[in-house]
């Protein structure tokens, strides 16, 4: 005697999602646990492509944001450098406009930045502009060979004791490293956003040759 009871919903109705529909058949629990999550690309009716899932977007905005706001606060330290020493000052501390009135442009360029790129309008191409170009303004104007702030502005005898000196250069020394290496970072990533674009382009020219 067949004691197996039928499966009360199958056949299923029209409409009714079935575990099927709801998750993707695996061979084990170990295959599951090692496969990354796929998107379907749909590109038009005849190409389907399946692509990585990017998970890991938040993650490098969060890196982005993290590198910026700290980039942004050492530049606040180095400005209150210049205001403590006040030597190589210019408007708005006195009617002089030079390089330190120039570098105060970055604050409003971060602040647009930020919601332009909170919006989707700038992506990490912008950040590798702002942030190498940064570094290559502070160098040139502290470190280059036609430097117009040199070390000696700092280290001299602006600071008693003359650590406080120190640690303002070292500060500045962080400053520019840290602007250094954001921009590495973000000219990654926009290289590997453009790899992405070329990549998606390559399938749909591909397609639309079918």
């Amino acid at each position: 005697m067949n004691t197996a009871r039928p499966y009360r919903n199958w056949p299923p109705r029209p409409g009714t999602p079935t575990r099927l529909h709801n998750r993707p058949l695996a061979l084990n629990a170990s295959a599951v646990e090692d496969t990354q999550p796929l998107e379907v690309l749909v590109l038009d009716n005849s190409v389907r492509t399946t692509i990585p899932a990017t998970k890991d977007r938040p993650m490098h905005s969060a890196i982005l944001y993290r590198l910026t706001f700290l980039a942004a606060a050492l530049s606040l330290g180095h400005h209150l450098d210049h205001v403590i020493r006040h030597n190589a000052v210019g408007w708005p501390l006195t009617g002089q406009v030079n390089a330190f009135t120039i570098s105060l442009a970055v604050y409003p360029v971060i602040a647009t930045g930020l919601l332009a790129y909170r919006a989707g309008w700038v992506g990490p191409g912008f950040w590798a502009l702002v942030s190498g170009g940064g570094a290559v303004f502070v160098s040139a104007v502290h470190f280059g060979p036609a430097a117009v702030e040199p070390p000696e502005m700092i280290l001299g005898h602006y600071y008693q004791p003359p650590v406080l000196g120190w640690l303002a250069f070292t500060w500045l020394v962080a400053f520019v490293t840290v602007l250094a290496i954001t921009c590495l970072y973000e000219t990654r990533l926009w290289a590997q956003q453009r790899q992405a674009r070329r990549a998606t382009r390559s399938a749909t020219d591909a397609g639309s040759t079918r």
